[in-house]
């Protein structure tokens, strides 16, 4: 099924499509067959609010200029090391009153939708953040 997410002068709901439905594969090569060699699929752009709006907190992906990109669960390690740096950053933001710290699944919105593991915002800065995601660069 051919969707295209972007469409002139419509606004397209994506709300409740697997990834698949809308070209969105984890890998983004299929094999052709001749020669059996991978051919790289045509990925439909969307913007980075319709991103939004079909995303799900479960869903893991990032907006890297229009296009998806389905990202790997992380690994238990990683959980650990990302858990114990969020609450060494958080207890010390905290108790200073320095700002926020949030960890992901949390949209960075830069020219690219980027999802890091931890993230710092100034208090100064505090007004970036939506509901969503962090407009703008963190400042750790």
């Amino acid at each position: 099924m051919a969707v295209s997410p972007v469409t002139a002068g419509r606004e397209t709901h994506l709300a409740g499509l697997s990834p698949q439905a809308v070209g969105y594969a984890k890998r983004p090569y299929r094999w052709s067959g001749v020669g059996r060699k991978p051919v790289r699929q045509a990925r439909p752009k969307m913007h980075y609010e319709e991103f939004l709006a079909w995303a799900d907190e479960d869903t893991l992906a990032e907006w890297v200029d229009g296009e998806v990109v389905m990202t790997s669960p992380a690994s238990n390690r990683h959980q650990d090391i990302s858990g114990f740096l969020e609450s060494l950053l958080r207890s010390f933001v905290e108790v200073h009153r320095l700002g926020a710290v949030r960890s992901g699944p949390f949209q960075m919105k830069l020219t690219q939708g980027r999802e890091p593991d931890l993230l710092f915002v100034a208090g100064e800065h505090l007004e970036r953040l939506k509901d969503n995601r962090l407009d703008g660069p963190a400042d750790l």
